[in-house]
């Protein structure tokens, strides 16, 4: 039952990240099977798709010639990885970034340094990407989702 449900939630995500182990000696295999899983849920091609990323994770168990092969055949939504290292982790959270921000409105809003509430609204309806502070008014950049950003856009029609 839990499985059944970690796989309605998978359906529901903006992004799915494929952890593989890159050294194990079946990871071909493994790969397909999961993409054959994702499959069955509904997706079709995911793994040209904008909603998927794919995570070479292990590579510190590679050897040099290995790495150097993979990372050559590496496409564009694939991040090789160690875990361990830390290796490729500030590469895997830009794409991530991106990956989630394509499509994102971004906009700078003015609100007054003393009205906290409508700060506070902010960050919890947007990503806050820049604040600046100028006077008695703070300058707050953020990008969000078209929808969420016509909600903001009309709770502050004149903070513009």
């Amino acid at each position: 039952m839990a499985f059944r449900a970690t796989l309605e939630e998978v359906v529901a995500a903006d992004l799915i990240v494929h952890v593989r182990d890159i050294a194990a000696k079946n990871t071909k295999e493994q790969c397909v099977d999961v993409l054959k899983v994702l499959e069955n849920l509904g997706f079709e091609d995911i793994k040209n798709s904008n909603k998927y990323i794919e995570v070479l994770n292990k590579t510190d168990l590679l050897t040099d010639n290995r790495k150097a092969e993979t990372a050559k055949k590496a496409k564009e939504n694939q991040i090789m990885i160690s875990a361990v290292t830390g290796d490729g982790l500030g590469s895997l959270v830009s794409a991530i970034n991106k990956k989630l921000s394509s499509g994102y409105v971004v906009a700078t809003l003015k609100v007054a340094a003393a009205d906290g509430k409508k700060a506070a609204w902010l960050y919890d309806n947007a990503e806050v990407l820049e604040k600046t502070l100028k006077g008695e008014t703070w300058f707050i950049k953020i990008a969000a989702e078209p929808a969420i950003m016509a909600k903001i856009e009309g709770k502050f029609a004149n903070n513009k």
